[in-house]
């Protein structure tokens, strides 16, 4: 009973927290557990070994959930206020109407992202070569037992992300061009020291192919593509060439996903038929055709597929840029209207980021020894939680701070008022994705890792690359693991701390 509480109290407070910060500061969806981590953190002393050890990654996940579904919204359901502002203000006069739009929407998402999710789970997690940073860093410093050193450590930690604060805010007026980066430095490295130079090879090719690759194509192949849809045209070529090579190299001996057990083929078909009625009824009236439905449940099956692959590796993925994949589709293949295209993008960012956060509890239980059918209760209970109070926290945020002011900025969702104006599309772009995939495959195995190197910021790559060549330089690196999680949690903290006051 105490679990489940601790869940909901979890999951509603990081919906509200992770809603707001997402909007207010540049932060990736990899900052989604933390505020459950440091919460749990302070209540562990009050509890016994044992009673921690099978009930602390309840509060963990339920909390994750929570603020996954915050960071999410925060990202995409903005755009209705750039798009559609008179929409948007008929919501805001009505708090219960406002709710259930939002509610809706995660909830029929999150059925989806369930589906996904079991059928990877066995996939990922069966194969040793797919670590999880995030669910290794929090398992190493909350369930493995260490001597006292580990907390000093972890304050240690802290205390470095004290000083970097204090730090940026002397700093604010000088570097206030830098803010972002500043924000999201610390977390950054923290992910890239537990991921160490194996991954880093990888993204520093995909940097490398960022800054110089897509230069040249720009230059030889003139288009009128803005940046950033060069950017994920390009990064969609490469996604269809690794699928095309990685499908023939499977030579129908297995499945695209691996071979997974259902627990009850009745349930799972029931399941099913739930799922699919759900996401018709919502999807249906946004204007959304059935094609359209069956064509975005196939490639967000694919893109989850991609998604989790590189978060199991890097530990760090931005979902908005991943949520374009899908949207490109539809801005320049078919014709949809733009209510419809800030429908799929909200309910393919949670659906997206859910997954992925569903995957990182996967793994964390099955490091942790917990069973899977308690995951999923607790998940199910913070989705119920976050989709009955997101609407609300949206809601009230929206009233005090101004969605388009610089107190508020919501960057995720300007971005998607922008990029909906784009031309014409480029196959010569896509094709050199292609083309050049084919080439990497021949020198390099993990290709899905460079695409999502080359998918992140240049300053990401730089810090998870830097930090990543000091962990290969430090042996049995594990010792610092508590570090990197004071560090994680400390700068967390002080952004929580930050939003409330």
């Amino acid at each position: 009973m105490l679990m489940m509480l601790l869940t909901i109290f979890f999951s509603i407070i990081s919906t509200g927290i992770m809603s707001y910060l997402s909007m207010s500061t540049h932060l990736g969806p990899w900052v989604a557990p933390v505020f459950a981590v440091v919460s749990v953190a302070f209540i562990k002393p009050f509890f016994t070994k044992n009673w921690i050890s099978k009930h602390l990654i309840v509060g963990i996940i339920g909390g994750s959930v929570g603020g996954m579904v915050g960071i999410c919204i925060g990202f995409s359901f903005p755009s209705f206020y750039f798009m559609h502002r008179r929409l948007f203000e008929y919501w805001s006069h009505t708090p219960i109407y406002f709710s259930i739009v939002i509610g809706l929407f995660i909830l029929i998402a999150a059925s989806y992202s369930f589906l996904i999710s079991y059928i990877l789970r066995n996939y990922f997690l069966m194969k040793g070569s797919y670590d999880f940073p995030m669910s290794k860093l929090i398992y190493e410093v909350i369930y493995v037992d260490k001597n006292k050193n580990s907390r000093v450590m972890m304050m240690l930690g802290m205390f470095l992300s004290a000083i970097w604060n204090v730090f940026s805010v002397s700093y604010n007026g000088v570097l206030s061009l830098y803010s972002s980066y500043m924000h999201t430095a610390p977390l950054l490295s923290s992910i890239g020291f537990i991921t160490g130079l194996d991954s880093s090879v990888y993204i520093m090719l995909g940097l490398m192919t960022r800054i110089i690759v897509l230069r040249v194509i720009h230059i030889y192949i003139p288009s009128s593509l803005t940046d950033h849809a060069l950017l994920i045209t390009f990064c969609s070529g490469m996604l269809v060439s690794w699928f095309v090579f990685y499908t023939h190299s499977l030579a129908l001996k297995k499945s695209l996903f691996g071979k997974f057990k259902l627990i009850s083929y009745d349930w799972f078909f029931y399941w099913v038929l739930a799922t699919a009625f759900g996401c018709f009824v919502l999807l249906s009236s946004w204007g959304i055709g059935i094609f359209s439905m069956i064509l975005t449940f196939l490639i967000l099956m694919l893109i989850a597929r991609y998604m989790i692959d590189i978060v199991s590796s890097v530990g760090v993925i931005e979902i908005d840029t991943y949520v374009w994949f899908l949207l490109l589709i539809f801005v320049y293949f078919i014709p949809t209207t733009s209510l419809s295209i800030v429908a799929l993008s909200v309910f393919a960012m949670v659906c997206l980021g859910l997954v992925v956060d569903f995957m990182f509890s996967y793994k964390l239980a099955d490091l942790s020894g917990v069973d899977y059918k308690i995951i999923v209760k607790y998940q199910a209970v913070a989705v119920i939680c976050s989709a009955a109070t997101a609407g609300f926290w949206f809601w009230y945020i929206s009233q005090h701070f101004e969605l388009g002011s610089f107190n508020l900025m919501a960057y995720k969702a300007h971005e998607l008022d922008s990029i909906v104006r784009y031309g014409r599309y480029d196959y010569r772009v896509f094709f050199a994705g292609f083309i050049y995939a084919a080439f990497l495959r021949n020198m390099f195995h993990n290709i899905l890792t460079v695409a999502g190197g080359v998918l992140m910021t240049p300053f990401v790559s730089s810090i998870l690359i830097a930090s990543g060549a000091i962990a290969h330089l430090i042996e049995k690196r594990e010792r610092f693991y508590s570090v990197c999680f004071g560090i994680y949690a400390g700068h967390m903290l002080w952004l929580i701390l930050s939003a409330l006051k």
